[in-house]
């Protein structure tokens, strides 16, 4: 049986397995048992239950335990029934913690993306990210006035074959050629300050950038970097710092100075590609998706909330 005792022995293996080093374990672990106290206390007192508190079957589990078990699923993207084997579980025990317990409670602590805008299709952002930190990119932008260069950029990742005949329509991506899932992230150097997720494979990236509302929460003398897909977007953005790769037309090839201002352009969204790499490093958000679609963007801004929590050492934004 796999425990966190035997594995924290080995810090190597402990962070390719988790994606964390054992001293951001700790530091996630400490942050995490009041809220998780706060969740099970929720869930024993819920309205309909039939036992008493203290009724019921004990938790096999440590809370290191399940912590790390989580971290792992998240890294590594392996069945419920390979995890529940290595730790001595059923795997719907392992998935039910993860969805119903852990992933909720790791959203509310960790320095997650803001989700605050249109697509989103939450009313209230305090839904995740933590009640008493910044909740929208407007305010977040205004606490940290020291960024002044920001890039966006859109990733897919595939996902198992929808049954529905719309669905399928819907979520194929040309570009991909497959069924994916689009998510758009708004990134400086090192951190994701927005997700706009759960998009379907064939909305372009234009549509999702305009669709997200985080041009208008960006302030004006924020340089934003763009690619060749987002064409159009200087005239519709004109408040906007746009800065994105010259296309060639029909008939008017790119010149001299412009391919060398290309150059210069993708050398810096090398940067955003980094961010993203690192994101895709969890498996869980670069496999094929067989989670159900709806759930997409929580189990993806929960990976970028620990990018966030790695780059910027702390646990808050602010």
């Amino acid at each position: 049986m796999l425990t966190y005792e035997k594995l924290q022995r080995k810090p190597k293996q402990f962070q390719a397995f988790t994606g964390v080093t054992l001293a951001q374990f700790a530091e996630l672990l400490k942050a995490l048992q009041p809220v998780y106290a706060e969740f099970e206390a929720e869930r024993l007192t819920r309205p309909g239950r039939k036992r008493k508190l203290g009724g019921g079957r004990n938790f096999n589990l440590t809370l290191e335990n399940r912590l790390m078990v989580t971290l792992m699923y998240f890294r590594l993207y392996v069945s419920y029934a390979l995890l529940g084997y290595l730790f001595n579980l059923d795997g719907t025990n392992i998935g039910r913690e993860i969805n119903q317990r852990m992933l909720p409670a790791l959203l509310s602590i960790l320095p997650v993306p803001m989700q605050d805008e249109l697509l989103s299709g939450r009313d209230d952002p305090a839904q995740i990210g933590g009640g008493q930190r910044i909740k929208t990119l407007k305010k977040l932008m205004e606490a940290h006035p020291e960024i002044k260069e920001v890039w966006v950029d859109a990733t897919e990742q595939p996902i198992q074959r929808p049954s529905e005949k719309l669905a399928r329509k819907q979520y194929y991506s040309g570009k991909q050629s497959e069924h994916t899932i689009k998510s758009q992230l708004l990134t400086t150097k090192k951190l994701i300050l927005h997700v706009s997720g759960n998009v379907p494979g064939s909305v372009s990236d234009s549509t999702v950038l305009a669709g997200s509302g985080i041009m208008h929460s960006i302030p004006a003398d924020v340089q934003v970097n763009l690619d060749r897909g987002y064409e159009g977007a200087e005239d519709r953005y004109p408040n906007n710092k746009v800065y994105k790769a010259k296309r060639a037309q029909r008939n008017h090839p790119l010149t001299l100075f412009e391919k060398l201002y290309n150059h210069i352009i993708n050398k810096t969204r090398i940067l955003v590609e980094h961010v993203i790499g690192r994101v895709k490093k969890f498996r869980i958000v670069s496999e094929l998706f067989r989670n159900r679609r709806a759930s997409h963007g929580d189990f993806f801004v929960a990976v970028a909330g620990l990018i966030n929590f790695r780059a910027l050492k702390s646990l808050n934004w602010a």
